[in-house]
């Protein structure tokens, strides 16, 4: 089943790892200054969810480059002086190895629930996940 996350500060950021066999995968966002983005991805999981990064492994095929890549528009905040801009999510897929506890950064994050690779939120997530063969554990 696919984990919905709903953000509460940062539009468009993370879905954790699902189960294997289960999606939508991974999103994150990746923050100015990183060059490694599977390492920005992970550790946006373990800080957002608690999972640490020897919890999971990178749905293969995508060890290297994201799942997805959405841009979409940001409106203009005035309290946080930012104009209207462009925001990039880079959507990462891995498979959770065992189970594992979810902790969520209340800042950060509003709550999660599992879904189906077919009941992926995101349209593109939803038919690039169809396409692909589902995950064994490693």
């Amino acid at each position: 089943m696919q984990r919905h996350r709903h953000r509460r500060r940062r539009p468009g950021a993370a879905h954790p790892p699902q189960r294997d066999g289960q999606g939508p995968r991974a999103r994150r966002p990746q923050r100015a200054g990183r060059q490694d983005l599977p390492g920005a991805a992970l550790r946006e999981l373990f800080e957002e969810t608690g999972i640490p990064r020897d919890a999971v492994v990178p749905l293969p095929g995508f060890e290297t480059v994201p799942l997805d890549i959405d841009v979409h528009e940001i409106a203009a905040n005035a309290a946080k002086g930012e104009p209207a801009h462009q925001h990039v999510d880079f959507r990462w897929a891995f498979v959770l190895r065992t189970q594992h506890t979810v902790t969520l950064q209340a800042e950060e994050v509003g709550g999660y629930e599992w879904r189906s690779f077919e009941d992926a939120a995101s349209p593109t997530v939803r038919a690039k996940l169809a396409l692909l063969p589902r995950p064994t554990r490693s």
